[in-house]
């Protein structure tokens, strides 16, 4: 396995719930390798939700698991993290899984 293989443990994926900024829409569950170039790239869209992995394989499967659930089980989720719904953009911060 290389060094910067994907799916290497030693990788972070990130997983999350967005939305676009205007109008409101359905939820977009997404992963991501590399979170914070995706939100810079694409600032139309509020970051309501994120959980980060160590392994992809573990990342991929959240996502999975996400994407079954409703409407009203994901603003739950959101809400456990994010009470007020508001974007996280402004205050993502990248961490250090230990």
């Amino acid at each position: 396995m290389r060094l910067n293989d994907p799916l290497s443990p030693a990788g972070y994926c990130w997983v999350y719930i967005a939305r676009e900024c205007e109008p409101p829409s359905q939820f977009h569950i997404g992963a991501a390798i590399d979170l914070p170039q995706l939100l810079n790239d694409n600032k139309q869209k509020r970051l309501l939700y994120y959980r980060q992995f160590t392994n992809v394989l573990d990342g991929l499967a959240h996502k999975l698991l996400l994407a079954e659930l409703n409407r009203q089980s994901l603003t739950l989720l959101i809400r456990g993290m994010n009470p007020e719904m508001r974007d996280l953009n402004t205050d993502f911060r990248i961490t250090n899984i230990q």
